[in-house]
């Protein structure tokens, strides 16, 4: 997964506005001000609103388009991006928040590794600094047993998007197309975690957690995504 050939088309196929106002949303209620980091922050959008609502903030992304897709966009010198995988967080630096979202802790592909990424956010946030993310429900990998398939076309290019899941694993499948018969693919693979044991291994690290889900569910229920603010105390 490098996110190259779909940062060329992924704002024209999954921005919602809608839903990064429902982010920038989310996270003001758990923090008011002050220095925020987004991890693999994508095309840039969240990072760009909560720079222009206060925030001194910063975003990493692992795909070098992703972060060019990013400073091309109107407000984006509000905001330090950076090509970082979260990975390879810099613990010496101290948040006030840290968010992750879009699903985005699912392209972490085992328990291992998430708990490596949880244990560097906890060093770098301040005492009563926050960690928001979110991930898929369980129940992604029920609903997409059956392929589902999504095609279309993006201004001359057509495309097709094909979501299934395997094993504890869900995929996607990108084909896109030109008028001369270009074709260009691309394959993305998330790992999908059970939300009880993440919540355990982040109060297991010291964090207190609140959970919802799709935004307004107390506690961990059925939908779409599980929504995690973990305190650090």
């Amino acid at each position: 997964m490098n996110y190259k050939t779909l940062a060329s088309y992924y704002d024209a196929l999954v921005i919602d506005e809608q839903a990064i106002q429902d982010w920038v949303d989310y996270t003001k209620k758990y923090v008011e001000k002050g220095k925020l980091l987004d991890l693999a922050c994508g095309s840039g959008d969240f990072a760009i609103a909560m720079a222009e609502a206060g925030f001194s903030v910063e975003a990493c992304d692992l795909s070098i388009d992703m972060i060019k897709a990013a400073k091309n966009k109107a407000g984006s010198e509000l905001v330090s991006l950076q090509v970082l995988n979260m990975l390879d967080l810099d613990e010496n630096e101290k948040y006030d928040a840290i968010t992750c979202y879009c699903d985005s802790i699912n392209y972490l592909q085992s328990y291992q590794q998430l708990n490596t990424l949880i244990d560097s956010v906890y060093k770098a946030l301040k005492v009563d600094g926050v960690f928001m993310f979110d991930i898929h429900s369980l129940d992604a990998l029920e609903n997409y047993q059956q392929e589902y398939i999504e095609e279309g076309y993006i201004e001359d290019v057509a495309y097709q998007w094909c979501i299934y899941s395997s094993g504890n694993n869900l995929y996607y499948a990108f084909i896109f197309q030109d008028e001369s018969g270009l074709m260009q693919k691309e394959l993305h693979q998330q790992f999908i975690f059970d939300p009880v044991v993440v919540k355990n291994m982040l109060e297991t690290k010291g964090f207190e957690t609140r959970i919802l889900t799709d935004f307004a569910l107390e506690g961990i229920v059925e939908g779409d995504k599980i929504f995690f603010s973990a305190l650090k105390k």
